[in-house]
């Protein structure tokens, strides 16, 4: 028994209110079906920029000789280290 008293409505009238507001429409599913292609996109851009950045950030460089310069001042004017009468290149990447 609830507060109002029993329900008197008859069983016709009970499913007909139901079926009023339905929830499935094919409005909501179109709208879900983009929300979630919407999220998992995002989700999937948002995992590979993560992804790039902490394995860009653990990458190990690799000193390589430049040996097509022989000059200091040429190689410390394109940002490299002279060390030992050669030219440095500390930056490299070995998945290059």
């Amino acid at each position: 028994m609830l507060l109002a008293g029993s329900e008197r409505r008859s069983q016709e009238r009970l499913r007909s209110s139901k079926g009023l507001y339905p929830f499935w429409t094919v409005g909501n599913a179109l709208f879900l079906i983009g929300f979630l292609i919407i999220l998992l996109a995002c989700s999937y851009i948002l995992f590979h920029f993560v992804l790039s950045l902490i394995t860009s950030k653990y990458t190990p460089s690799s000193p390589t000789l430049i040996p097509w310069i022989d000059d200091r001042f040429e190689c410390e004017h394109t940002h490299r280290a002279w060390h030992d009468g050669k030219c440095w290149y500390y930056e490299h990447s070995p998945n290059f």
